[in-house]
């Protein structure tokens, strides 16, 4: 029972859990109690290779030790962490082994304040969690996460290669076969699947001279997920700017167009939305529009005939990993049917001088339906050799594991939250959840019911055609070439005549092709170890208790004070805290945590929409702010105020050296955050550039007014007492508390030039602390931002 109730705390969250535990005290255990088993369970760590923990995973629920990986990467807030279960800091992207291609682990311990500022000099931070899942082959069953890690996203197809065989050999070790791998269409992957599977390599086999591929039975099948394939084709044929050509015919979306605006909607179940390009990773639209309804009602509409034959090709690729009701014979001819046409339509337009990139699917797509055919005869051929039949279930033959995990992790929110973003230590401690959740629901499956947890698993929605015996390799031979001619057939309906010969040319560009070149070369994850300096004595009158402390001098010894909450004394917090000492050589004992905030300037941020979050994932995207080194810029020595408090700023310098200083990194990250208003400010930059000078361009300075002024940080509010000539005053600067003003206990006076002087004067109202009217709130943050986007336009 226990279990079952830390499931309900879990998926419940705790307010509502402790509702229920106030009204039945002697029924639920305490928060404690549940703490404490939640506690007891394993810790996922970042770059861990869980063979281990998946081999009694597997045992205690007496799955066969067979299983399929997929792999994938969702993106993160750039932002580090303090784990204090292991001592570690999370955020940065770990050195990989030479031989694995894993990350190494624990190297980001906080042990003195040197590792702190060292790793943020030297390190990349992560902007994506890159997933592996193992996927038990029974229909149902959750998948296990055998290891995430932090990525830049700079990898290489070699390094998916390597991950791969140190995966197989790990696997092997603990009596646990791996059927497969599968992924989402990323190029590397894809590389690494055309190594394993030699594809356009002719040799001897059963399968002559349509399967041209290595015929090895020992090696793991390589499946694209075919969902990913279908969205390709999706915003292929939703692209405005390609008109592909079958048989002298177009594919066209204005055939699907004339579908919804001529035909009641009750009969093709369609929407306008569906052929909008924006939503590249919509499944739902490309469903619907391959559905039958709509491939019987084009039949009806002129000049349609390539666009029905491109949705029904689409449809039965679907079809042939999905559909969970058809047999092994039919799946076979689907899947290969598709990809005989393929090769027709290929050959048709080469033979006709047509440009194939103009005029057929994206190399990246194709060779994906080719992988697919090939994947699922090795497969068929590899369980039949083992007399394990039960194991063939295409529908988990692909990247969804690794999808649903990643909506899983991002719904787990607190209670009231809207927040479905997250950092890297956000997502390692969810996913201990959550396969709390999955092992609970599946070891306490007979005696208590989990819809919510049953209707999400894979496959578990349908009934399932039973393979007890697979068709003889005769009988598979004789599938294909049924495929084969009637692939032959219906392209000579559509007007592409093509011999038998066409068939068995695949016709897969090399690797030196400038289409399937990886768009990422190289590597820059830093592997050099950082050495640690010589940590000096402690001072004699430190107390014995807190020599536990280490002590790192060099970052702090220009500093008079420092604003942050001194642990000096308390033994509870010796383990998460360290000590640092100033220039007066006073010690102070800092929080880990608070310390790694001191040192980073800035905080990823990401969208809450999925379509922006997704096209930031790119390669082409994520490496524009990778290109250099982060340049660390130390604070300046003068002291910090506290949290609340107006801080030292990087004050007032002259033009000509605020214009070479703003050319930094920070600057662009701070246009990356005004994302679309910032693209949109570009367009059009000259106009704008005349609007901010028009704006900036103040009246005369009144004395005891009320100003905003410009800061590479932020606006501050501040009034103006005294001037010493036209263009440079001093001003008492207010201290700002969300959308209220106050005095600080210590005068902030600063002279200030009047170009930094943007808006006012402004009045204020009420007593302390005071308010701006809501109208000269909003225009301040709206010229700071417009002031702020121009300067990082420039730079």
């Amino acid at each position: 029972m226990k279990r079952f109730w830390l499931y309900i705390f879990i998926s419940a969250g705790r307010m509502s859990y402790e509702i229920l535990h106030s009204n039945l005290k002697n029924i639920l255990p305490s928060v404690t109690t549940i703490h404490r088993q939640l506690e007891e369970m394993n810790n996922i760590l970042e770059g861990e290779v869980r063979i281990e923990d998946l081999k009694l995973y597997l045992q205690k629920r007496n799955y066969p030790p067979i299983i399929f990986i997929s792999e994938d990467q969702t993106a993160l807030i750039k932002k580090v962490q303090y784990d204090s279960a292991s001592n570690q800091m999370v955020g940065f992207v770990a050195p990989l082994q030479e031989q694995t291609r894993f990350p190494r682990i624990n190297k980001f311990p906080v042990d003195s304040v040197s590792d702190i500022e060292n790793a943020f000099k030297n390190k990349t931070l992560a902007i994506n969690a890159y997933i592996f899942m193992a996927q038990p082959l029974v229909d149902g069953s959750p998948a296990f996460c055998i290891s995430i890690f932090g990525s830049d996203n700079r990898f290489t197809s070699e390094d998916v290669y390597k991950r791969w065989q140190y995966l197989i050999k790990e696997a092997g070790k603990h009596g646990i076969t791996i059927l497969g791998f599968s992924s989402d269409g990323d190029t590397r992957c894809l590389k690494s699947m055309k190594i394993i599977s030699k594809l356009s390599f002719t040799s001897l086999n059963p399968y002559s001279p349509y399967f041209q591929a290595n015929y090895n039975l020992e090696n793991p099948a390589v499946f694209q997920g075919t969902i990913h394939i279908s969205t390709k084709l999706k915003t292929r044929l939703l692209n405005e700017n390609i008109s592909m050509n079958m048989g002298g015919k177009r594919v066209s979306i204005d055939n699907i167009r004339y579908i919804i605006e001529n035909y009641p909607r009750d009969k093709h179940l369609l929407c306008k939305s569906f052929l909008e390009s924006s939503d590249k990773m919509n499944f739902n639209a490309i469903d619907k529009l391959s559905s039958e309804h709509v491939t019987n009602m084009l039949k009806e509409v002129p000049n349609a005939e390539a666009t029905r034959q491109y949705l029904i090709l689409t449809r039965n690729i679907l079809d042939a990993f999905l559909l969970k009701e058809i047999s092994v014979e039919r799946r076979v001819y689907l899947i290969w049917y598709s990809t005989f046409f393929m090769r027709i339509w290929k050959a048709w337009l080469k033979k006709n001088g047509e440009n194939i990139q103009k005029n057929f699917i994206t190399t990246n797509a194709y060779t994906c339906i080719e992988i697919n055919a090939h994947g699922i005869i090795l497969v068929i051929e590899k369980l039949r050799q083992n007399g394990i039949s039960e194991a063939f279930l295409p529908w988990l033959y692909s990247s969804q594991p690794c999808e649903k995990v990643f909506r899983e992790t991002r719904s787990m929110s607190s209670t009231f939250s809207t927040m479905i973003n997250y950092t890297l230590l956000d997502v390692l401690r969810r996913l201990k959840r959550i396969q709390a959740m999955h092992e609970i629901s599946t070891d306490l499956g007979p005696n208590f019911r989990f819809p919510r947890q049953e209707n999400k698993r894979l496959g578990n929605n349908s009934s399932v055609f039973k393979v007890t015996e697979f068709p003889s390799t005769d009988e598979m031979i004789n599938i294909i070439k049924k495929a084969q001619e009637d692939a032959l057939s219906d392209a000579k309906k559509i007007g592409m005549e093509m011999n038998r010969d066409c068939c068995i040319e695949i016709n897969l560009p090399t690797c030196d092709n400038p289409e399937e070149q990886e768009e990422v070369q190289g590597s820059i994850i830093i592997t050099d170890t950082i050495s640690k300096e010589h940590e000096p004595d402690l001072e004699p009158d430190f107390s014995n208790e807190d020599r536990e402390f280490l002590e790192y001098t060099s970052t702090f010894n220009n500093y008079d004070s420092l604003y942050l909450r001194d642990y000096t004394g308390q033994k509870k917090a010796q383990k998460s805290c360290l000590s640092v000492t100033l220039k007066d050589k006073k010690t102070r004992i800092i929080k880990k945590s608070t310390l790694i905030w001191f040192f980073q300037e800035k905080q990823g941020r990401l969208s809450t929409d999925r379509l922006l979050r997704v096209k930031g994932m790119t390669v082409k995207n994520t490496h524009k702010g990778l290109s250099k080194k982060k340049q660390f810029r130390k604070k300046p020595g003068q002291g910090l105020q506290p949290a609340g408090n107006i801080k030292k700023r990087k004050m007032f310098r002259q033009p000509h050296e605020r214009a070479h200083k703003d050319s930094t990194s920070e600057s662009r990250s701070e246009s990356d955050e005004i994302s679309l208003e910032s693209e949109t400010l570009s367009e059009d930059f000259s106009d704008l550039e005349d609007c901010h000078n028009e704006s900036t361009k103040m009246p005369v300075i009144q004395l005891e007014s009320y100003y905003a002024v410009f800061y590479d940080t932020q606006w501050y509010l501040g009034r103006v007492i005294n001037s010493y000539s036209s263009e440079k005053f001093k001003v008492k600067f207010l201290q700002q508390d969300l959308d209220t003003f106050k005095w600080p206990k210590k005068d902030d006076i600063q002279d200030v030039h009047k170009e930094f002087i943007f808006y006012g004067p402004v009045s204020l109202s009420g007593t302390e602390p005071f308010s701006l009217k809501r109208n000269d709130l909003i225009a301040i943050k709206q010229k700071y931002k417009t002031i702020k986007s121009i300067k990082s336009l420039k730079n």
